[in-house]
């Protein structure tokens, strides 16, 4: 007989929707934040960041009430047809922190068909919903910090889930969180102090940066965890072992620095990201090909089945050290495509340690740390763009910090070095590794179950500030919005209109413009992201009209095709 679990797990600890909300579907334009708001992609925004060259989005859409801004239409029949825009004013520059300083930035809402204006009557420093009763809709902002330095409830953390596609099969599970002098007291949330050294090495750390609140150890269970609250051993590893985080300058990783992600575990393998595979066995002598722990696994790179027949398809890139991680990992407020990495215990054979797949069995024995063969789950945040000088000794201007999803490529080149140098300079390397580190997950097989059975999406969520995040600079990088008063739900979306097409969608160098009117004063206007007039063609006919977008530079525009008494608006992307 299966063991029966609960199928669909939910932690949440504070709700961002605090009141009923009829919010249209927002697109990001630019910047990045989410002002306490729990984040959620429409239906088919995963593929169309999978499917991206860049392995980025920059125009993601949200779902309902699940955007980075709290929009209330509240009356629907006052709300003007067409698009909006919120636009965030920073009225601080601050070049340095990079985010909107102090709150005391300001936004303003346009009505992009009729340039109509209304602006905050408060800075975000303030906790306020504002009425434009003549729209027939509320905005609300409020003071949030990041993770590990927030002063607001749970110190930034949201919600939490873990659900599958098919309910009747939940394979997969987690090593939970234990507490006191115990292998499994994994997630160092708290303010507990056990004694002195061996005790000690199980105290919880403490202060805002290392969650004495606790906010973070019950999440889905306590399975999932931010990488600067993981537990760590020390040399000779006697003490506290399985710990998934490295001992040394764990203090680089910052918990502000976690970010809300979607991680989806499939068998379609087109999905799965290419990653290294780390080396989870505490003794160099019982690893193989004695790597350290942390290091990169010391055994030939495999394809997505597992053979290390290099070079292949999907086995080219570097001989020694890669794997495939059975499914992806997306950063909700950016769209992008992030890199991960999986751990195994070499020493593990009997748990699928030593094959350089992800397969973690069902064991978990803390007494001798199994834990499924230690096959943990790292993402890795894109937290810079930062790279070594020309003279570095191992990776001259190659990068510092690990970038949006580059196959594992970055992450590997600073393994490599990491292990090439003895002393400070390896170290070195390898605290740029796991800096940015954001999420870690010790996974379980359910007993009873086989592995990637359904597809399995895991939600992580937290609050985060407003800053700057450039796309195509048409706010200077502040955060930007658009929506449409179409998208709340039950009512229809005027960019479905079927009467309107554009083709190619990105478009490079032309766009095609398709529609059937019997009309004969037919005019196109282009509007950039901001609701400016960039382009006007007049006395249009119907059919295929083709316009040349060389004088336009590369972001999202609205075409509002119209004859004087009605008119409808599609989007479309220059890149």
């Amino acid at each position: 007989m299966k063991k029966l679990i609960i199928s669909l797990v939910v932690v949440t600890t504070i709700s961002a929707n605090t009141f009923a909300q009829n919010g249209p579907k927002l697109r990001r334009i630019e910047g990045k934040g989410n002002d306490g708001q729990i984040l959620d992609f429409v239906n088919g925004m995963h593929d169309s960041i999978l499917q991206s060259s860049t392995n980025k989005y920059d125009f993601p859409l949200y779902d309902n009430n699940k955007g980075p801004v709290y929009v209330d239409i509240y009356n629907p029949a006052l709300t003007p047809a067409g698009d909006f825009a919120i636009i965030f004013d920073d009225t601080t520059t601050h070049s340095i922190a990079n985010d909107l300083t102090d709150y005391s930035s300001r936004w303003h809402i346009v009505h992009l068909p009729t340039s109509t204006t209304f602006y905050s009557d408060t800075i975000l420093g303030v906790d306020s919903t504002q009425d434009i009763s003549a729209w027939g809709m509320k905005i609300r902002t409020r003071p949030m910090d990041d993770p590990g330095t927030s002063l607001y409830a749970n110190n930034g953390f949201l919600e939490a889930t873990m659900t599958f596609a098919n309910p009747l099969t939940p394979w997969l599970t987690g090593l939970s969180d234990e507490e006191g002098i115990n292998n499994k007291n994994w997630i160092r949330s708290g303010t507990s102090l056990i004694g002195s050294p061996p005790g000690s090495y199980f105290s919880d750390a403490t202060g805002l940066e290392t969650d004495s609140s606790e906010a973070y150890e019950n999440s889905i269970n306590g399975t999932w965890a931010p990488y600067r609250l993981c537990a760590y051993s020390t040399p000779p590893f006697t003490v506290c072992k399985g710990g998934p985080a490295w001992p040394t300058n764990i203090s680089l990783n910052k918990l502000a620095n976690i970010a809300s992600v979607d991680v989806v575990i499939t068998s379609d393998q087109s999905k799965w990201t290419r990653c290294p595979v780390i080396e989870e066995q505490e003794s160099t002598s019982l690893a193989l090909g004695g790597a350290e722990k942390l290091s990169m696994r010391n055994s030939l790179s495999v394809d997505k089945n597992g053979v290390a027949n290099f070079p292949s398809a999907q086995n080219s890139d570097f001989p020694t050290g890669m794997g495939w991680f059975p499914g992806y990992a997306i950063n909700l407020e950016t769209g992008e495509r992030l890199n991960m990495a999986f751990g195994e215990d070499s020493w593990l054979t009997t748990e699928n340690g030593s094959d350089m797949k992800w397969n973690p069995t069902s064991i978990i024995d803390s007494a001798n740390v199994i834990f499924g063969g230690k096959h943990y789950i790292y993402i890795f945040g894109h937290n810079g763009d930062a790279t070594f000088s020309p003279s570095d000794i191992g990776l001259p201007n190659g990068l510092r910090d690990i970038p949006l999803y580059d196959q594992g490529a970055a992450l590997h080149d600073l393994f490599i070095a990491s292990t090439g140098f003895t002393g400070s300079a390896g170290i070195a390397y390898k605290s740029e590794i796991y800096t940015d580190a954001m999420w870690v997950n010790i996974p379980l097989l359910n007993p009873g179950y086989t592995l990637l059975q359904t597809d399995v999406n895991i939600r992580l969520r937290v609050s985060k500030k407003y800053r700057q995040y450039a796309t195509n600079n048409a706010n200077a990088n502040n955060p930007m919005y658009t929506f449409n008063a179409g998208t709340i739900i039950g009512i229809n979306d005027v960019d479905y209109n079927n009467s309107l097409s554009i083709y190619p969608n990105p478009a490079a160098d032309n766009i095609t413009i398709s529609f059937t009117s019997s009309s004969k004063n037919i005019s196109i206007k282009i509007y950039d992201a901001r609701g400016r007039l960039v382009k006007s063609i007049n006395s249009v006919k119907s059919g295929e009209n083709t316009i040349p977008l060389n004088e336009l530079g590369n972001g999202l525009y609205l075409v509002n095709v119209g004859d004087g008494k009605s008119s409808v608006t599609k989007r479309f992307v220059k890149q």
